[in-house]
């Protein structure tokens, strides 16, 4: 499912169940990708947070949809990534 800033057709989000071998992990796996430009590196900290799956890794992240991202955090990624796009 895309998210889209609908003035200018610029994708926000990227919502999407993707194998999860690609992060180590043994299962599919829900994430939602985001676009923070020059903050990846500083997100990329956080646990549950990696490089963007199948998108631009500087400028993007994938995020887990499990409770290692609190929803305060999940929020205000997705908030940044909007406004970056508007």
């Amino acid at each position: 499912m895309l998210f889209f800033y609908k003035n200018e057709h610029k994708w926000f989000a990227v919502l999407m169940e993707v194998d999860g071998r690609v992060f180590d992990i043994d299962k599919r796996v829900a994430i939602i990708n985001v676009k923070l430009d020059d903050e990846v590196e500083e997100y990329l900290k956080y646990e549950g947070i990696y490089k963007a799956y199948h998108m631009n890794k500087k400028k993007w992240v994938s995020i887990m949809l499990d409770e290692r991202v609190s929803d305060d955090l999940l929020l205000k990624l997705v908030d940044k990534s909007y406004n970056l796009v508007r």
